[in-house]
C-alpha cells in the first residue's frame, strides 16, 4: 500500500507516519512507501507521481487547501482514498469532505486506534472495490466470448477453440494496453 501524509506541521506528519508503521509492524498491513507532503501543491505533485492508495490530508495548508487539493487530486489519482485530518470540527468542512468522497474525517490529534480503524476501513473498501471490478471483468469477458462464438456461422458442433486471456492489474493507457496485447 502506498500512502501520503499531507500536513504543514512536521510533528503531525511524523506522528501519523509512526502510527502507520506501528500498525504495519503489528501485521495488519504492509506499506510499499509512506510519503510526506508539506503543503497542497506538494501533495498534488506527489499524488500525480505516486498514485497512492491512501492519503491523509490536513484541511488548512499553505498554497492549496487540503480540500482543494483533494478535489484536484481525485482527477489525478481516482483510486486514492482520502482521509481528512484536521484541527477544525467545522460542519462546512465536514460537509465538503463528504461531498468530495472522503473516507473519514479525523480530528487532531488522532489516536493510534482512530488511525487503525480508518486504515481497516480503507482495506475493506479496497477489497470491496476489487471484488466488484473482478465481477465486472468476468461479466464483460463472458459477454465477449458469447457474442464472438454465437455469431460465427462457420462453427460446427465439434469445433473447439483455445484462447488466452490477459488481465492487466495495473492501470495502462489504451495505447500501452494495446502494445502489451500485441506482444
Amino acid at each position: 500500500m502506498k500512502c501520503i501524509i499531507a500536513d504543514d506541521e512536521h510533528l503531525v506528519r511524523f506522528s501519523i507516519q509512526d502510527m502507520l508503521e506501528e500498525i504495519a509492524d503489528a501485521g495488519l498491513l504492509w506499506f510499499e512507501e509512506i510519503r510526506q507532503a508539506v503543503d497542497g501543491q506538494d501533495l498534488l505533485r506527489q499524488i500525480a507521481s505516486a498514485q497512492p492508495d491512501l492519503a491523509f490530508v490536513d484541511i488548512r495548508m499553505p498554497l492549496t487547501s487540503g480540500l482543494d487539493a483533494i478535489e484536484q487530486g481525485r482527477r489525478l489519482s481516482p483510486r486514492t482514498q482520502w482521509i481528512i485530518l484536521t484541527g477544525y470540527a467545522e460542519f462546512d468542512y465536514a460537509k465538503r469532505a463528504i461531498a468530495l468522497g472522503a473516507l473519514d474525517y479525523l480530528l487532531k490529534p488522532a489516536s493510534r486506534d482512530e488511525i487503525e480503524r480508518v486504515v481497516r476501513l480503507a482495506l475493506s473498501h479496497f477489497a470491496d472495490r476489487r471484488a466488484q471490478e473482478q465481477l465486472a471483468l468476468e461479466h464483460r469477458m463472458l459477454g465477449l466470448l458469447q457474442d464472438t462464438f454465437s455469431e460465427d456461422p462457420d462453427l460446427g458442433d465439434g469445433t473447439k477453440y483455445t484462447g488466452s486471456v490477459f488481465v492487466l492489474d495495473t492501470p495502462y493507457s489504451l495505447g500501452e494496453a494495446s502494445q502489451l496485447q500485441q506482444r
